[in-house]
């Protein structure tokens, strides 16, 4: 049987930075432990204006700075694509595009 690589996992895989990776992973495990709503009143999560609902998981470590788009669905995080971007930069519309376009 084959096991499917998400996006996210291949991502992952091409971080060079142990700590950024394990950061990330923190992260992920602290919105499934405390949930969407907490994370939202931090601002570690934005939900993005799309006319689907995809929100930004937010992490930063050192000088760089990533995100993870996901939706909820059937209540599951469902994450469609990963980026890394400078700091003080907004988050650019192709990325947003990118992972409207892989919602299903």
């Amino acid at each position: 049987m084959e096991t499917e690589v998400s996006e996210i996992e291949r991502y992952l895989v091409k971080l060079k930075d142990p700590k950024a990776i394990r950061k990330i992973y923190d992260r992920l495990s602290l919105l499934q432990e405390i949930g969407l709503q907490s994370l939202l009143q931090s601002k570690d999560v934005i939900k993005l204006k799309t006319e689907k609902d995809l929100y930004e998981l937010r992490i930063d470590h050192r000088k760089k700075h990533y995100r993870l788009f996901f939706i909820i669905k059937n209540q599951y995080y469902i994450f469609v694509h990963a980026y890394d971007k400078k700091r003080g930069e907004e988050t650019p519309q192709r990325e947003i595009n990118t992972a409207l376009v892989k919602i299903i």
